[in-house]
């Protein structure tokens, strides 16, 4: 018994490895990366294509970013009033963040590619880790793939 089940593991690790058919190495990429963990599994952070990996991040203010390739304003949130009173507060928690991030994927749905979703290299969705933690607010009059998603983040 012990053997069969052992077997079945080995051949089961290889179907993975192997791609199972796969007609390419993005294809099983696609198939064993992990969901994207902001808690949206219909829209995982694969189905917004390509990240553009970047360095050297640091916060302008809850919203924008700096890297060594320009500056960017992180897609469905916009500066709390409260930011430029309590900026000394929040600086040390935005650097914290801007150690995370690792690439930048833009939106389909929007045309400005400027405007930018920030994932860590564990596929969190940095720009809802800012309005779990009440860095941010989300915007409500921009259309974009999240959008009701952070609306619910920042009611909570």
């Amino acid at each position: 018994m012990k053997k069969s089940i052992t077997l079945i593991s080995i051949l089961s690790l290889t179907a993975v490895l192997t791609g199972c058919g796969a007609s390419s190495t993005e294809n099983l990429q696609s198939s064993v990366m992990p969901k994207s963990s902001i808690g949206v599994s219909s829209k995982p952070a694969e189905s917004l294509g390509a990240c553009t990996p970047v360095t050297e991040v640091s916060f302008l203010s809850p919203s924008k970013i700096k890297t060594k390739s320009g500056e960017f304003t992180l897609l469905g949130l916009y500066d709390m009033e409260e930011f430029n009173s309590k900026q000394t507060t929040l600086k040390p928690k935005l650097d914290e963040f801007a150690k995370k991030i690792f690439c930048l994927k833009a939106d389909p749905a929007v045309e400005d590619k400027t405007t930018v979703y920030a994932f860590s290299p564990e596929n969190t969705l940095i720009n809802s880790e800012l309005l779990r933690n009440g860095l941010a607010g989300a915007k409500k009059d921009v259309s974009f793939i999240y959008k009701e998603y952070f609306a619910s983040l920042s009611e909570e």
